[in-house]
């Protein structure tokens, strides 16, 4: 009888952990198409980038990010939302990870800023993606916009 009921806890367990795991995989997809699902410029308020300019950013330090090793992990589309969201706005972590489409903790909004920078800062995208003004007259035309 002991063991039946071992075996029925472990089952419930099991079944709770199952559940636990699809829920979040659920609510973190529900946040990402949130933030999809605004059109153009609330999405450029929120993240200011275009959504065109999003997937272009994201297809090209996708290579560089961690990909996902357990089920609860976060999504690098995710991370990468999480990360623009903060690059934006400037604000603190906890309030970047608490807005609309993008609801984590504080831990999990600074380990995703982390890896979109370190991913960001791989030489490879660097090349393609940040210009500095060489001359003098390519940094008067800047100083002008």
């Amino acid at each position: 009888m002991a063991r039946l009921a071992v075996m029925y806890s472990v089952s419930l367990n099991s079944h709770k952990k199952q559940l636990k795991l699809r829920r979040d995989e659920r609510r973190m997809m529900r946040y990402t198409e949130k933030a999809f699902s605004m059109n153009e410029n609330e999405f450029k308020a929120n993240y200011r980038v275009s959504k065109d300019l999003f997937h272009e950013i994201f297809e090209n330090i996708k290579p560089f990010m961690q990909s996902p090793k357990r089920r609860s992990d976060l999504l690098p589309k995710y991370k990468v939302l999480v990360a623009l969201s903060f690059y934006a706005t400037g604000s603190y972590q906890r309030l970047v990870g608490g807005s609309y489409g993008t609801l984590m903790s504080q831990q999990s909004t600074s380990r995703s800023i982390r890896e979109v920078t370190a991913a960001l800062n791989h030489p490879l995208i660097q090349r393609k993606w940040i210009k500095f003004p060489q001359t003098r007259r390519e940094r008067d035309a800047v100083k002008l916009r």
